[in-house]
């Protein structure tokens, strides 16, 4: 349904560092904490299985692109990359493959012209998600936060959804 209404991709016209080649594919990587459903993600928007989904935190190690081409023809990259915790986590676990992880994740950022923020619904924003979406910013990358295992959600009705966008903090109010 998300492929079904992605329009053609066409360069902002005027602006000099916006590259022109017609065959320019553009980059959307997928970012978030470890375990919010990024890699589930990504199988679910090509429609099968090309990345491993684990309820194991660091499954996914390195940032890993696929290409994705919409029913009109228009090709995307999509990357998943490992989940980001906090710098001083990583640090006191010691792992140089964690901090590489995470230095491809952002690199990942810095690559792509859309960045999805994955959230998930009952674990409400942390400060972490907000410590990502700074580095989003700070790259000047179009964001979109994309909040996942909403089947998690206990009690929902017709109005869960608005209730959980006017909540200041997305925090779960659910409880």
């Amino acid at each position: 349904m998300v492929c079904s209404e992605l329009k053609k991709f066409e360069g902002l016209e005027g602006l000099d560092d916006v590259e022109e080649d017609e065959n320019r594919v553009p980059a959307i990587s997928i970012v978030g904490r470890p375990n919010v459903g990024k890699s589930s993600i990504l199988n679910a928007l090509v429609g099968e299985d090309r990345t491993i989904v684990s309820p194991v935190s660091g499954t996914t190690r390195d940032a890993i692109d696929t290409e994705l081409t919409t029913v009109d023809g228009q090709k995307y990259k999509l990357i998943d990359t490992a989940g980001i915790r906090r710098r001083a986590a990583v640090a006191s676990a010691g792992s140089t493959t964690e901090t590489l992880s995470v230095k491809r994740a952002f690199s990942a950022i810095r690559r792509s012209d859309v960045v999805a923020l994955v959230i998930e619904a009952m674990a409400c924003v942390s400060e972490q998600d907000y410590k990502i979406a700074e580095r989003i910013e700070k790259e000047g990358k179009a964001c979109v936060i994309v909040v996942n295992k909403w089947d998690t959600i206990p009690n929902k009705n017709n109005e869960s959804t608005t209730h959980y966008e006017q909540d200041d903090y997305f925090c779960c109010f659910f409880g």
